[in-house]
């Protein structure tokens, strides 16, 4: 896999804002699941994930994109409102940098099986 498609940015969340961040997580990968995914091909992502940990009291989250373009689709009500609560309950840290992404076909580990 190429780093140059892969983004990565470490992000500090809010302490009071924490358990409203995690809601819209969720509901970005079940309510509002359809609505990202037509996002994600308008924007060329192939994946998009959010990763929260805590270190020193503190919750960060690591947000990594996958994809080519990686511009936001402003059209979309969806991004809006992620746009929005990002920036209500997220501190951007620092961009992070992958030192390595090794992948493999899927379709090495479960080829295609043959139709009858």
């Amino acid at each position: 896999m190429k780093t140059e498609n892969q983004h990565v940015v470490l992000f500090e969340i809010n302490k009071k804002r924490c358990e409203k961040w995690k809601k819209w997580c969720k509901l970005l990968g079940t309510t509002y699941r359809g609505e990202v995914e037509k996002s994600l091909v308008d924007e060329k992502v192939l994946r998009e994930m959010f990763v929260a940990f805590e270190l020193h009291g503190k919750t960060y989250g690591l947000a990594l994109a996958e994809g080519k373009s990686l511009l936001l689709n402003e059209k979309r009500e969806v991004n809006k409102i992620h746009h929005a609560k990002a920036k209500e309950c997220l501190r951007r840290v620092s961009k992070a940098h992958i030192l390595y992404s090794v992948g493999i076909d899927p379709l090495q580990v479960y080829p295609k099986r043959k139709q009858n």
